[in-house]
């Protein structure tokens, strides 16, 4: 009974009350199961199997309906982990999802246990193409993403480690696994053969994808991305060279998801954390490096150029590892900082032509003076004099800007909190400077002052003209 209504109360129903409530009632019931001893490979066979054919076919018809399938899905992968994970490989569900997400005719299902990673036939990489489903509908399947990662962080990864890398602690542990590391389920070759070499630029596309559109991804995208770039250089190589890519291509105001990532892959404390870092700042002879993506950016697009800089003055203020290097390469970042310090004090902006945005939210290339840029400038100097020595002083030019006479709230743009404020605000705001008041001047003759002596005794004293502070306006996105 249960198995014939699947279709009529999780698709067909057009109310989104009735399948939520199906939904968990039926996970409901299921965690109940598991608890009174149940085994979910020997009872709910048939049901998985049910659940799995309405991908097929009835889930792609009633795209608009699926969320709450999908979450039914990723609940059951969640049972009592890593059982429900492993029911789900041995149906070859893995690849049924990734064909749902990147096309069924793209991925091919019946990549077999004995496939071997090395087999010649099966290596060659399918090349990225258009994506099958857009942003709008992105959202309806967003637990998907979560089925894919609570599989492959159920499985053992420590084969695919780089053991010239790590020497004698080959096997670190990997702190983002979805179970304990006793639980592990071992590796198929077919998930290793379609996330690790076949389908891996479209599947890393998809992740950045998820974490750009959908903001209830980005925890799922970090934790995955970092669990599949953990002392694995190769494919930490292609990751940072996509999300380089996508770096250099999209726009300003998508790249804060992209940059909460890549702090994440560079603060993994793995055996290759300095070739990671290397990788980054230098790229390779035909890819660009986050240097050249601020240099090249730096007169047509200075949002972009910004946010690189603000991500290496926070990279080096977070890990001792990345600190040491650009120390030992303070030439990089002397350039950032004068550029930096160039467009805050070298330019104005008129406050009736600014626009009230932030510098990460904006379509605009203009690089705006915010509260958030004068901080990262600050500590870029401070880094650098502390580098350097006395000799790094800023010129008289990089004076800071005037501070407000009321602090205003602000966010770190990587996620966590900065001097105990909160992080549900945007702390890239803009400075809106004016002056309030003009001196005004007034000169008097030597005859006209022997004239009106008379009268200027018995007149008040004029009084010195105000010049008023800066003001800052506080704006709220």
């Amino acid at each position: 009974l249960v198995v014939r209504n699947l279709r009529p109360l999780l698709l067909e129903c057009q109310c989104d009350e009735r399948r939520s409530a199906f939904s968990q009632i039926f996970v409901a019931a299921l965690e109940n199961f598991i608890q009174r001893g149940g085994n979910l490979e020997l009872d709910c066979d048939v049901l998985l199997e049910h659940l799995l054919s309405l991908l097929e076919k009835d889930v792609a018809d009633h795209f608009k309906t699926c969320s709450q399938y999908m979450t039914l899905m990723s609940a059951y992968a969640r049972l009592k982990p890593p059982q429900g994970a492993k029911h789900l490989l041995s149906k070859n569900a893995f690849l049924r999802f990734l064909a749902f997400l990147v096309g069924p005719s793209t991925v091919n299902v019946n990549l077999s246990e004995s496939s071997s990673p090395g087999n010649e036939s099966e290596r060659d990489e399918v090349e990225s193409g258009t994506r099958r489903w857009t942003a709008r509908q992105l959202k309806e399947i967003v637990s998907l993403h979560a089925i894919l990662r609570i599989v492959i962080t159920s499985c053992d990864l420590s084969s695919l480690y780089d053991v010239s890398e790590t020497g004698a602690d080959a096997f670190e542990n990997n702190p983002y696994y979805f179970v304990d590391e006793s639980e592990l389920l071992s590796l198929p070759n077919s998930l290793q053969l379609a996330v690790f070499r076949i389908y891996r630029e479209k599947y890393i596309q998809e992740i950045l994808a998820a974490c750009r559109e959908a903001s209830n991804c980005i925890d799922d995208g970090i934790q995955l991305a970092c669990c599949l770039c953990w002392a694995n250089w190769n494919y930490s190589r292609v990751f940072l060279r996509l999300l380089l890519d996508d770096l250099t291509c999209l726009p300003s105001n998508e790249l804060k998801p992209l940059f909460q990532i890549l702090m994440s892959i560079m603060l993994l404390e793995d055996s290759l954390q300095l070739k990671k870092l290397e990788y980054l700042i230098k790229g390779e002879s035909v890819r660009s490096s986050l240097l050249t993506i601020m240099e090249e950016n730096s007169s047509q697009d200075g949002r972009r150029s910004y946010q690189c800089v603000k991500f290496l003055v926070n990279l080096a203020l977070k890990s001792e590892t990345a600190a040491d290097y650009l120390r030992q390469n303070t030439a990089q970042l002397k350039w950032a900082v004068k550029w930096l310090n160039k467009q805050m004090f070298d330019y104005y902006w008129d406050s009736e032509f600014v626009p009230n945005v932030s510098n990460e939210s904006s379509r605009s290339k203009l690089l705006q003076r915010t509260i958030s840029a004068q901080g990262t400038l600050e500590e870029a100097n401070a880094l650098l004099k502390q580098w350097t020595g006395p000799q790094s002083r800023a010129s008289p030019s990089s004076s800071p800007l005037p501070r407000p006479t009321e602090s205003l709230p602000s966010d770190d743009d990587f996620g966590d909190e900065r001097n105990g404020k909160s992080d549900d605000y945007d702390e890239d705001k803009d400075i809106d400077t004016t002056e309030k008041g003009e001196a005004e001047e007034s000169e008097k003759g030597e005859d006209g002052e022997l004239e009106n002596t008379a009268e200027g005794e018995n007149q008040e004293p004029k009084s010195e003209p105000v010049v008023r502070e800066t003001d800052f306006e506080e704006i709220d996105d």
